[in-house]
């Protein structure tokens, strides 16, 4: 299974060559190393979570640190505005260093979503800490 997984991760476009360290044990399989985008770090779970046989992901990738920047929070504000499906207008952001928490209320779980998402699209994102709430109908 060891070398499924290899395989499978060096197929896998978005991810660097070599920086993800495998552990592969009774079908559960730890991932470990450094990427510098979320988007990454989550590839390469859903590219294991799909292999034959692995019955548990354990991913302890983690994402280079990046330098934090003061115009993070207008970063994702205008992330939010781009975004059709987001009323930004409900939506507030709490910058912390590289630390981005959206937190007010939305009005699906696709808008919560879109919102998470357009915060880890700033390059100085290292965590988003998820507070938004979906309003009841």
């Amino acid at each position: 299974m060891a070398e499924r997984v290899r395989d499978a991760l060096r197929l896998n476009t978005n991810l660097p060559r070599d920086v993800v360290q495998i552990q592969v044990a009774h079908g559960s399989v730890t991932l470990s190393g450094t990427v510098a985008w979320n988007y990454q770090r989550r590839a390469a779970g859903t590219t294991v979570e799909s292999i034959a046989g692995v019955r548990r992901v354990i991913n302890n990738i983690e994402l280079q640190s990046r330098v934090s920047s003061a115009d993070t929070r207008d970063h994702i504000r205008s992330a939010f505005a781009r975004l059709a499906n987001l009323d930004a207008n409900h939506i507030q952001v709490d910058v912390d260093g590289a630390t981005v928490k959206p937190s007010g209320t939305v009005t699906s779980h696709a808008e919560k979503a879109a919102a998470n998402h357009a915060a880890w699209s700033s390059p100085h994102v290292f965590c988003v800490i998820d507070q938004l709430r979906v309003a009841e109908r």
